[in-house]
Parts: C-alpha cells; sequence; structure tokens
C-alpha cells in the first residue's frame, strides 16, 4: 500500500515518463497508430494531458477549501508542443499538490471524477489513466511497456472494480465459473455466478480458471492491452482462460 510520498513520486513519474515518450518521438512515431484502438500516439497525449492538471488543480482546491476549478483539454488538433507543455505544467502543478497531501488524507475522502471519493481511490484512478495511456504511448511507439510491481497491482484492483461493474450480459459462460488470477504475492478473483459477476473469491467446490503471472503484464492483459494468454507464465486452463477478456472486454 502505497504512502502519500510514495503516491506523489508515481504519479509525477507517470507524467514524466508521458512527456519523454512524446518528447522523443519523431513527427511520423507521433502518428502511429498506438494501442488505444482508433487513437494515435499524439492523440493519446492530447487525451492524457488533462488528468495531471485536473487532479492537481481539484487537489489544491479541496485543501484550501476553495471550489473545484474547470479544466479545459487541449483541442482535439492540438500540436506536439502544445501538449508538451501541459504536461510540464501539469507535472509541476501535480508534484506540488501532492507534496502538501499528508498520509492522513488517503483515508479520508479526496475530490474524485464524479464527487467526494474515498483519497486513495481518487488518486488509484489517477494512476490508472496515466500508466495505461503511457503504456499506449509506448506500445505505439515500439517500446517496451513495463508497470512497476506495485503501481500494477493498484492498477489491476481498479481495473477489476470496473470490469465488474460494466460486465455486459451477454455472451457469459455457460454455469458458474471462476477465475483466479495471481502474480505470487495477490489474488484476483472474477466469479461469474450463473447470472452476475462478483469479485467473491473462488471456491473450491467450482469450476476455477487459475493462472499466474508478474502484475505488470496482468494488468495490460485486463486492460485490453495484451492478449491473456501472452500475459500469463502457467494456466490451469488455456482455452478458458483466453475467453476472460470475451465475457470481460474493456476498459
Amino acid at each position: 500500500m502505497m504512502n502519500a510520498e510514495k503516491y506523489r513520486r508515481t504519479l509525477v513519474g507517470e507524467v514524466e515518463l508521458i512527456h519523454k515518450l512524446l518528447r522523443d518521438a519523431d513527427e511520423e512515431a507521433a502518428g502511429r497508430e498506438s494501442s488505444c484502438s482508433g487513437w494515435s500516439v499524439l492523440d493519446v497525449g492530447r487525451h492524457v494531458e488533462v488528468t495531471p492538471r485536473t487532479v492537481a488543480g481539484h487537489l489544491i482546491a479541496h485543501l484550501q477549501g476553495e471550489p473545484l476549478p474547470q479544466n479545459e483539454p487541449l483541442a482535439s488538433t492540438a500540436g506536439r508542443q502544445e501538449v508538451l507543455d501541459s504536461l510540464d505544467d501539469g507535472s509541476r502543478r501535480l508534484n506540488e499538490a501532492l507534496g502538501r497531501l499528508g498520509d492522513e488524507a488517503l483515508d479520508g475522502e479526496l475530490p474524485g471524477p464524479v464527487g467526494p471519493m474515498p483519497g486513495r481511490a481518487v488518486l488509484d484512478l489517477a494512476l490508472t489513466e496515466l500508466t495505461l495511456h503511457r503504456c499506449d504511448i509506448a506500445l505505439g511507439l515500439g517500446v517496451p511497456a513495463d508497470i512497476d510491481p506495485t503501481t500494477a497491482v493498484a492498477v489491476i484492483d481498479v481495473i477489476q472494480a470496473w470490469l465488474l461493474l460494466i460486465a455486459p450480459a451477454s455472451p457469459t459462460p455457460k454455469g458458474p465459473l471462476c477465475y483466479l488470477l495471481s502474480d505470487g504475492s495477490h489474488e484476483w478473483s472474477f466469479r461469474f455466478e450463473g447470472t452476475h459477476w462478483t469479485a467473491d473469491a473462488c471456491k473450491e467446490d467450482r469450476r476455477a480458471v487459475i493462472a499466474h503471472g508478474t502484475p505488470g503484464r496482468l494488468a495490460l492483459a485486463l486492460a485490453g492491452r495484451l492478449p491473456i494468454e501472452q500475459a500469463v507464465d502457467e494456466s490451469s486452463n488455456p482455452v478458458a482462460l483466453s475467453k476472460l477478456k470475451t465475457y470481460l472486454p474493456g476498459p
């Protein structure tokens, strides 16, 4: 579990990595298709540049007891330098805001995308947004999209909740089924009860598909950036495992 200082270093670090990837890409590379369907590398940058500015603005306003500001994203036609300048600004503001945040704030409420939320959830959502889109840019540029284990665990927790929330009514498994993913230290369950999905632990008396892999690759697979078969080192049922993202697409 991250403390406030770890969140600061990790979130600001992700913004800096996005900035570096876009700064080092030439015009041709910036126009390549990213792993975020339908978006170029630069499109992803245009989309994510507002996140650090928004999170920082909301945190500072919250700490000062002021109304939350409205942060407008750049135009969809913004050039690469505009995106880089915004990321620079967002990185500085985010570093300042998170530097003022104490560990006690993580256990209270902070302003989230749709109103007050548990503090850790707010920062984990921002971290997921930045990390996955940084990986989208990296994969589009053909460079490694690594996620450190601590960040990956937080990202998987967010993705798990999101996938279960938006699980489609069809297709679904034929009968109860439980997927158990593990990195050796953490476990994530996706359990189908016959009518709905839950995060309840897999039970011995139910059909279970057990798979092990590194948290970074599991995060990319659950986010749809990597085939699940390529993300695991071993699986009790590879055929059934390959259907997980058919049942739980997105995010």
